[in-house]
């Protein structure tokens, strides 16, 4: 059975986190906005404080979901590039003769997943591949892929977990890019003879923290997903040898 009260939770977080992004930028830009819908030949000084609200809303989750389209990006050209930085995946990488990661990101990797980021995911991968055939020599899932896939069976109440992680991930990855366009745009103004020096450098601290926020939920997502894996592996493995066991000793 699925777990009901967990997945409304999840859904509404994840409601949630492509809304709240796209409304803080469209707060942010909400004289543009007037000035847009008016080309347009919608004049919201007409309207209602409900209809205002609901031009907002609208808006705003709109915008969110291009947040999210913009935010995706950085899954790999930010998060995937840090991670593939561990000890363990740069030993990987030069044994399928790829170049290893630069010093700085490798620094980055020990600081934000700790000195022993891989053990999970190296017996995760390896139960993997025992579990499941490759086809013409690749993998059909990555190893997180397929820890989901089993925990959506297996065990739903961690699945609800790991999704509520993730979520979490989603939102902070979203957050960032309206904090970097902010800041970009703070930063123009100083730029262009408008110093709001201090403002400037508020929005480039949050949007450090949104990435630091973001990068750790989706590793403990990939990490919870992988531990729980092995537990179920083991639970397994523990339930076959004790019925050996006993059929061993009713003969």
């Amino acid at each position: 059975m699925k777990p009901a009260p967990q997945n409304f939770l999840t859904g509404l977080i994840d409601f949630f986190a492509v809304l709240l992004p796209g409304m803080a930028l469209t707060y942010v830009a909400d004289e543009r906005m007037d000035y847009v819908l008016e080309r347009l030949g919608i004049n919201l000084h007409t309207f209602g404080d409900g209809e205002r609200w609901a031009v907002f809303l609208f808006v705003g989750y709109l915008t969110g979901h291009f947040v999210f389209l913009v935010g995706s990006k950085l899954d790999e050209y930010f998060f995937d590039r840090i991670r593939q930085a561990t000890p363990g995946q740069q030993r990987q990488r030069v044994g399928t003769g790829r170049s290893a990661a630069l010093p700085p990101t490798r620094w980055l990797a020990f600081l934000l997943f700790g000195s022993a980021p891989d053990v999970a995911l190296e017996r995760a991968s390896e139960l993997k591949k025992r579990r499941m055939r490759e086809s013409d020599g690749k993998p059909v899932l990555s190893a997180y892929e397929w820890s989901k896939a089993r925990l959506t069976s297996e065990n739903p109440v961690g699945h609800a977990e790991v999704r509520r992680l993730e979520v979490e991930a989603t939102f902070f990855r979203s957050f960032a890019v309206v904090l970097a366009l902010i800041t970009a745009y703070m930063a123009a103004k100083n730029l262009l003879g408008i110093p709001d020096v201090r403002i400037t450098a508020m929005f480039a601290l949050a949007l450090v923290l949104a990435l630091w926020r973001y990068v750790e939920r989706q590793f403990t997502a990939t990490q919870h997903a992988y531990r729980l894996v092995l537990t179920l592996d083991a639970e397994a493995d523990a339930g076959g040898a004790s019925g050996v066991g006993e059929s061993r000793s009713a003969s």
